[in-house]
Parts: C-alpha cells; sequence; structure tokens
C-alpha cells in the first residue's frame, strides 16, 4: 500500500503541467540632472549638463536558485548609456540575458535586462538626455522527484544600476559659482507586471565623500507599495521623463501620496498608469574631495525585480488525494466480500 501511495503521488505531481511562472518585469527610466546656483530660483533658472563617458548602466543577474540549488551572480557591463564621441546621441543598450539550471528537480530561471537612451532638446533648459529599461525575472518550475527530494521550486532576480557622475567642470560650465547648489533629476516607473510572488523596486540616492543619501526607495509586491526616503527632497509628478524641472507647485506630492497613487494602481498585478518624479534637492554643498573617478558626487537609480515560485501541495489536492485513496480502498474491499 505504501508503494502504491508514493506512485499514486509521484504520478499525480509529474502528469501535471510544468508550472511555467508569469515574469515579474519592470520598465524604468531617468532623467539627466540639472543644477543651478541656490540663490537663484524659478524653472528657467536650471541648466542641464551633458552626459560623459563616466555615466554607464550596468546589469546584475543573481543570486538565482533552482530546487534549492544557489548559482553565481553575474554581472553585465558597466555599458556606456550614451554615445558621446563624435557627437552626443543615444544608443541601444547591449543589456543582458541569463539563464541558470535545470536543477535537481529541473526547475530552471531567466533573467533579462534590455533598454536605449534618447537625447531630447528642450525648450528652458537646454538638452536632456534621457535613458529607459526593462528587467525581468522569471523561472519555470520542475517536477517532484522520489527519494525524498521534495517539491520543484525557484527563484530568481535582477538588477539594473544606472548612476550618473557630476563633476566640477560640469558645474562650471553651466556657470555654478556658489558654495551651494540645486539639484534636479527624474526617475519614472513606466510599466511593469508581477506574479502573487513577485518584487519590483526602484531606489533613488545621492552619493559624496560624505556618504550616501537615500533619496526615495519604493517597493511594490501583490500587497502594494512601501514608499519611504528623505523628507528634504521636493517631489512633483511629471508628465514624462523629459518635462525637466518646471516646479510645478500643483504637481507637488509626497512619499505618502506616491504610496498611495502606486498601491491603488497594482491591485491587478500591474503597473498601469506611469509614474514620473521629478525631485529637487537644495541646498548642496559643493564638495572639496572627490569619489575615487575623480566626480565629486553620483546620482544612483537603481531597480530590481524579484520573482518565485514552488510546487507545494495545495489543501485540495490532498483531500483530493485523501478521497480518492478511500474510494480506492473501499472498493479493494467490497471486491473481497464478493
Amino acid at each position: 500500500m505504501k508503494k502504491f501511495v508514493h506512485f499514486l503521488i509521484t504520478v499525480l505531481m509529474a502528469t501535471s503541467p510544468l508550472n511555467i511562472a508569469e515574469a515579474t518585469t519592470v520598465t524604468a527610466g531617468s532623467g539627466f540632472f540639472a543644477v543651478r546656483n541656490d540663490s537663484d530660483s524659478g524653472s528657467a533658472t536650471w541648466r542641464f549638463s551633458n552626459p560623459t563617458a563616466a555615466d554607464t548602466i550596468s546589469w546584475t543577474s543573481g543570486i538565482n536558485r533552482t530546487d534549492g540549488a544557489a548559482h553565481a551572480i553575474n554581472t553585465f557591463g558597466p555599458e556606456p548609456k550614451f554615445t558621446t564621441v563624435p557627437a552626443l546621441a543615444g544608443r541601444v543598450f547591449a543589456g543582458f540575458a541569463d539563464n541558470d539550471g535545470p536543477g535537481p528537480l529541473l526547475s530552471t530561471t531567466s533573467t533579462s535586462g534590455s533598454g536605449n537612451s534618447a537625447i531630447v532638446p528642450g525648450t528652458l533648459w537646454g538638452t536632456n538626455a534621457v535613458a529607459n529599461w526593462t528587467i525581468t525575472a522569471t523561472g519555470t518550475r520542475g517536477v517532484a522527484g522520489g527519494g525524498g527530494m521534495g517539491f520543484p521550486r525557484w527563484d530568481s532576480t535582477a538588477t539594473a544600476k544606472d548612476p550618473y557622475n557630476i563633476f566640477q567642470s560640469q558645474l562650471d560650465d553651466i556657470g555654478v559659482t556658489t558654495s551651494q547648489f540645486d539639484l534636479f533629476f527624474a526617475i519614472g516607473l513606466a510599466a511593469g507586471n508581477l506574479t502573487s510572488l513577485g518584487e519590483i523596486g526602484l531606489n533613488a540616492s545621492y552619493e559624496n565623500m560624505s556618504g550616501m543619501t537615500d533619496i526615495i526607495d519604493i517597493a511594490i509586491d501583490a500587497n502594494g507599495a512601501t514608499v519611504t526616503g528623505n523628507n528634504a527632497a521636493t517631489f512633483y509628478l511629471l508628465s514624462s521623463l523629459d518635462e525637466g524641472p518646471t516646479e510645478i507647485s500643483a504637481n507637488m506630492t509626497s512619499l505618502t501620496d506616491i504610496e498611495t497613487l502606486l498601491t491603488n494602481d497594482i491591485f491587478d498585478l500591474s503597473i498601469d498608469t506611469s509614474v514620473y518624479l521629478g525631485i529637487v534637492i537644495e541646498d548642496i554643498l559643493v564638495p572639496t574631495n572627490t569619489l575615487s573617478n575623480g566626480a565629486f558626487s553620483q546620482i544612483h537609480i537603481n531597480s530590481i525585480v524579484r520573482d518565485a515560485d514552488a510546487a507545494v501541495p495545495e489543501p485540495d489536492t490532498m483531500l483530493l488525494l485523501g478521497s480518492g485513496l478511500a474510494v480506492l480502498a473501499g472498493s479493494k474491499l467490497r471486491r473481497k466480500k464478493r
């Protein structure tokens, strides 16, 4: 009887279709930074600099796991976000594609990243530069095996890291002459899809020799959104990444408002309405020391997606299995009586 039960469980698991999970994916983006003297005010006082060859995007796949087996983290890039020679132009990113597995129970993972950039002529502020990218994490569930190997499962992670550098020469070209300056940049969540176990994250931070300051941290899962950050920054809802630092007071928003907006949108596990944010940080001290690459500060814009899936015996399945065994046992007993 024990062999029969083990055989029946194995057949039920093995004959059910492989669980090919829907992907968790996000399309995020950034707009280039603009600065002004801290004594200036109003939208017309902002000035964009041009991206440099130091402005790159890099990708990470992992840690990915298949049936409990962990695979090494793979990194791709960094690659330039923009073409800078012979002239400034957008480019299509090389991106990445990475597959891990199969694991002991034949589960696999798949992660990928792609994107592009563009140069957008402005009106008030000069030329803006924008970048958009998509990262995806998904996998395929294998089948249950015998010998106590358990149930198939996988989890996968993909990350895109998008820093912008601020060099002293850029401030000089723009005409920043004060010991402090105001900074503007834009980030965006253009689209996204979740599974019930998926997660989406978008983070923006500012780094100089004094350390890293979190500006905004967005985390989204099937339960909604959580948005935290630095209340010293001012946030504006924008129509697109290339709208520029318009500082329209009616468009000012807060971390709480952004959280509510995203939570109300993600109820169907999809980001249906693009959210673009203009971020203004005022009165930043011009540092006297530089980072290792010669920039005196960096804007970090990172996005991440995670997904997972696991085969577990559902209560209804176990009840059905128990009922089936009872019927089979009863039939056998009745046949004996005959």
